[in-house]
């Protein structure tokens, strides 16, 4: 995935080839292990490469094998990533971790977008609306698990609502507020 803005161009994919404690991980700037992992079976790091004219900066961050590579966005000075549980704020000026929010943990979360003047997580049993300052407004789960087995897409945002559908075929419509909509 690439974002890009007036000042910066980000690149955000797996490396696959991370190990924990590896001396192979020279090549990253800063490693973020938000959740202390300490083996290295089942896990995944993002790889973020932050280009800023002639400066390159390497990031990443150490997490379960879950969640998905689209789950980045690029707001003014802070890129948000959704990794595991976790919703991470990186400040691109200072390369610091600025926030990080835990989500209810009840299943994977896939990617994360703008909606209602905050964000909207969308997840695998949990939809969570966050605000701008990333406090956790609501949350909606289904009868089961929002993803479909014929190929469509179960996650669709439009305007001031959400659309999903769980792996039964039941769908949902939600207001902004996360109320459904009959």
């Amino acid at each position: 995935m690439k974002l890009k803005n007036d000042l910066i161009e980000i690149e955000c994919k797996v490396d696959d080839t991370f190990s924990l404690k590896s001396t192979d991980n020279q090549k990253y700037d800063y490693i973020y292990n938000l959740n202390e992992i300490t083996r290295n079976d089942y896990i995944k790091a993002y790889s973020i490469v932050i280009y800023n004219g002639d400066i390159i900066t390497k990031i990443a961050i150490v997490g379960l094998c879950l969640g998905c590579n689209d789950n980045c966005i690029l707001d003014g000075n802070n890129l948000i990533v959704v990794a595991d549980y976790s919703v991470i704020i990186i400040n691109l000026i200072y390369f610091k971790i600025h926030k990080h929010v835990r989500l209810p943990s009840h299943g994977t979360y896939f990617s994360i977008y703008t909606f209602d003047d905050g964000y909207i997580v969308y997840g695998e049993i949990d939809i969570v609306k966050l605000s701008k300052d990333f406090t956790i407004q609501w949350t909606f789960s289904g009868a089961d698990i929002f993803v479909t087995t014929d190929g469509t897409d179960p996650f669709i945002i439009q305007e001031k609502c959400i659309l999903l559908t769980d792996w039964n075929g039941k769908q949902y419509k939600l207001n902004n507020l996360g109320k459904e909509i009959k």
